[in-house]
């Protein structure tokens, strides 16, 4: 199904369940995109739709600007190559909306951690404080892979980045290597181009040093994957990547997603287009 879907398809179907449903749509790029913002939605004017993909999602927000339909925007990741985004589409500040909500909400993603590092064996002796080392472990972990791909995205080495093994990047840091060096060491060894490791994490750790680039570099995936990892590591114990992210979106509160990049720009955007905003969160934080 997904791999059928473009920017075609998409304003297609809009424009099609336009005749039945006359609420707003908001379009994101995936189904987790929904589970964090569709907590926080006015279900009465508007409906979440996910692309599944950035170039479909933009595509089809483009279409609907071109034909004047100010009911429809869409929130997408942040773009590190720079292509075009219409006027009715909104980015994320950090690489993805669910970094932004793990990066920015440290104390509610250490007591998420909190919950899955207390086992039978370790209840009496547990604390928060091991908790958040672990998630600062995390993102110490998810970050140097992150450098590592934004290293081969700007050298165009064709290195893959996706799933690297991390208990084998943690093993190969353990030497002489940092963990930037370790992942890019991983990651050309997977693609059988070894001789690359050296140039490729010479160039992540100047990246990483380079108070210049303003951007964060870690997406959601790698983070929740690196905190899975850790959490592993001290209980022994495997952790449900989807089951944890979506634990993690149930704890962002209406104060916490106001807070973000993107519920201004697109609040504003439905306001001024439609008459009224797509979120209830504003409300609510009123009203407690």
């Amino acid at each position: 199904m997904r791999d059928s879907i473009t920017g075609f398809s998409l304003f297609n179907e809009n424009k099609l369940a336009r005749q039945v449903d006359h609420r707003s749509v908001l379009m994101v790029e995936s189904d987790a995109d929904v589970s964090l913002i569709g907590l926080h939605v006015d279900e009465d004017v508007v409906r979440c739709k996910p692309g599944f993909a950035r170039t479909a999602t933009l595509l089809a927000a483009q279409l609907h600007l071109n034909y004047g339909d100010k009911w429809v925007a869409a929130i997408v990741d942040r773009d590190v190559v720079n292509s075009a985004v219409p006027s009715n589409a909104f980015t994320t500040r950090f690489y993805d909306l669910e970094a932004e909500i793990f990066l920015t909400n440290i104390d509610s993603v250490a007591q998420l951690t909190f919950r899955h590092l207390v086992t039978e064996e370790t209840a009496g002796s547990m604390r928060m404080s091991e908790a958040r080392q672990v998630v600062e472990s995390a993102i110490e972990l998810a970050r140097a892979i992150g450098w590592v791909r934004y290293a081969n995205n700007r050298q165009a080495m064709g290195i893959g980045t996706a799933s690297l093994p991390l208990g084998e990047v943690v093993r190969r840091s353990r030497g002489k290597n940092t963990l930037i060096e370790a992942a890019a060491e991983m990651a050309c060894v997977r693609a059988r181009q070894p001789a690359l490791a050296a140039a490729l994490g010479a160039d992540a750790t100047s990246a990483s040093n380079d108070p210049s680039i303003l951007i964060d570099v870690c997406n959601g995936h790698d983070l929740f994957n690196a905190l899975r990892f850790r959490i592993s590591a001290v209980t022994g114990r495997a952790v449900a990547e989807r089951e944890f992210a979506r634990s993690l979106h149930a704890l962002v509160s209406c104060p916490e997603f106001v807070a973000t990049s993107v519920f201004g720009p697109v609040q504003a955007w439905f306001a001024r287009e439609v008459g009224n905003g797509v979120f209830d969160c504003q409300l609510r934080t009123l009203m407690t």
